[in-house]
């Protein structure tokens, strides 16, 4: 029976008290840029407080990759359905005005990728994670090309054989474009 094993506990992590520590942490507070949502502060939180010593995390961590793109031309205009333009108009009302969104971008053409890919933001949830950081990489252009902006995509490991990529296949977590300006 679960109920003799398994107790459930509402409340934000952050905030409850546990009766005792437990052998496995299993979270889903990841963006589509992997630190997006707070998950360093919440996760290191809940490893300091709830974790046992010898205990698991899941998922295992995160990267977040970033390649220069240049968009095909169907996607240098890109439109908003008339749902998606009302909702974005609304937000920009009530911020008082207009700023740069995150959009994401789902089926992207491989040939839109232009240069080599890196690093990003590595996440590793087995220990603690610094809450700051800055990190350079270097991008290699692969061809002649304008580039447009930047994709960020997610690969999050799940289990030693179990990698979720949001560039290759689709989740709730979709790659993120960044216009050049």
């Amino acid at each position: 029976k679960l109920e003799d094993k398994v107790i459930l506990i509402l409340g934000d992590s952050r905030s409850v008290s546990l009766p005792e520590t437990v052998d496995l942490i299993v979270s889903e507070v990841i963006g589509d840029i992997g630190s997006a949502e707070g998950v360093v502060q919440i996760l290191n939180d809940a490893r300091i407080r709830h974790l046992s010593k010898n205990g698991n995390m899941v998922p295992l961590s995160s990267t977040t990759y970033i390649a220069a793109v240049q968009l095909s031309q169907d996607l240098k205009e890109p439109y908003f359905d008339d749902v998606s333009r009302d909702y974005i108009n609304r937000v920009f009302h009530n911020k008082r005005h207009p700023f740069d969104i995150k959009v994401g971008i789902v089926d992207l053409p491989e040939d839109c990728i232009v240069s080599t890919q890196g690093t990003f933001e590595h996440l590793n949830f087995k220990t603690l994670i610094a809450d700051e950081g800055i990190e350079s990489l270097t991008l290699s252009v692969s061809r002649n090309s304008l580039i447009d902006g930047f994709l960020l995509w997610l690969n999050l490991e799940v289990s030693q054989n179990m990698i979720i990529d949001s560039l290759k296949d689709k989740y709730n977590w979709v790659p993120i474009y960044f216009l050049l300006s």
